[in-house]
């Protein structure tokens, strides 16, 4: 009896030790962390394909005002392309660092629909589990790449990885002050249909930790700069 007694303080100690952890982790919205929710809100985690991770990107990128410093590995969704450019046009310095591979794959795919048929345009309607509602149509092939967009765009310098080693962050910071991560490429399937998360937060550790990443890899002397299409 003396024996299960001490194991039961022992249990009660630990629980009371991990009910004093604070993890400032919040489930709820992303105005959280646009500054409508709670102090202690430094934390927020979103899952695909039960969320529309692409609403979160869209929200922090519109939400800029100074700098967007951003590694991704594949990079072809148009909307998040459109967010950034938008944001560029209105002042903000944007820096975007890609892989090599991946990035040559967008580029040739996007010029072998130079000369493509239009699609017939057929749309479907997806409703997402966090409320919201996404008409979603067959995308029209471009014949320009996300990447060459951005890189034609004033305010945004795009530069390659030279090396085969992949870039395989999918991460941006803004204005130094919010970080974006999480395994969510910046593509329409990985944002809205696999299963992947995307991670923001607040905390000034953090997002000190990669701007000294980001700007180490940007300072590559072998860097590539993507030059804009004539």
């Amino acid at each position: 009896m003396a024996g299960f007694s001490r194991i039961s303080i022992a249990l009660s100690a630990l629980c009371f030790g991990l009910c004093g952890c604070k993890v400032p982790v919040s489930p709820g919205p992303w105005t959280n962390l646009a500054g409508g929710g709670s102090a202690d809100a430094t934390l927020e985690t979103h899952y695909s394909p039960t969320e529309n991770l692409e609403h979160y990107d869209l929200a922090l990128l519109r939400s800029a005002h100074k700098s967007i410093d951003l590694c991704g590995f594949s990079f072809t969704d148009e909307a998040v392309g459109d967010a950034i450019e938008s944001a560029a046009r209105r002042g903000v310095r944007v820096r975007v660092y890609l892989d090599r591979g991946q990035s040559n794959d967008e580029l040739d795919r996007a010029a072998k629909h130079d000369s493509d048929p239009k699609p017939s345009g057929r749309k479907r309607n997806v409703q997402y589990a966090d409320g919201f509602f996404d008409e979603q149509e067959v995308p029209d092939p471009s014949t320009q790449a996300v990447i060459t967009r951005l890189a034609a765009t004033p305010n945004v310098e795009v530069r390659i990885k030279h090396s085969r080693v992949l870039m395989h962050l999918k991460s941006y910071a803004v204005d130094g002050q919010t970080l974006r991560s999480g395994s969510a490429n910046f593509s329409a399937s990985a944002l809205k249909h696999q299963d992947n998360d995307l991670v923001l937060t607040h905390d000034a550790a953090s997002v000190r930790r990669f701007e000294l990443d980001f700007n180490q890899l940007w300072s590559r002397p072998d860097n590539e700069r993507l030059q804009p299409q004539s």
